[in-house]
């Protein structure tokens, strides 16, 4: 009873990242201005990075699950969502406010982390040559 509890709850939890990080993948296509306030932007970046440095790192093997899809986690779905904020905020960063925050961030940033994610999504064909090419600037 306990394990079965244990499982809805990390279920649900999963769930609940998925469709986070679904709608900031969607809400940045159109609105990127409020993410990239003074006030807001290195939060943001040091909050992208520390998801980015979990499903990228060597903590990344601390996430790995015998039955994935029985709890409905789909690391490289998150990545790819997860990427595609860092795209759509850095195509409207102006100032370069936002790759400084990224680079600034002390906690979690890696200059391997965009390296290692470009390489799981090339693997699984999740990324297009243009968003590839992005990736590689940041």
């Amino acid at each position: 009873l306990e394990f079965e509890h244990v499982g809805n709850t990390l279920r649900a939890l999963l769930g609940y990242a998925h469709v986070t990080i679904s709608v900031i993948n969607f809400s940045t296509e159109e609105i990127t201005a409020t993410f990239l306030l003074p006030e807001m932007v290195s939060r943001t970046g040091e909050t992208l990075d520390y998801f980015l440095s979990l499903l990228t790192g060597p903590k990344r093997k601390e996430l790995a699950l015998k039955e994935p899809e029985k709890y409905n986690f789909k690391p490289r779905e998150l990545l790819h969502n997860l990427i595609h904020v860092y795209l759509h905020l850095s195509s409207a960063d102006r100032s370069g406010a936002f790759h400084a925050a990224i680079a600034g961030d002390n906690r979690s940033y890696s200059v391997t982390m965009f390296a290692e994610a470009a390489r799981v999504l090339a693997s699984g064909q999740m990324l297009s040559p243009v968003e590839a090419a992005r990736l590689d600037t940041l």
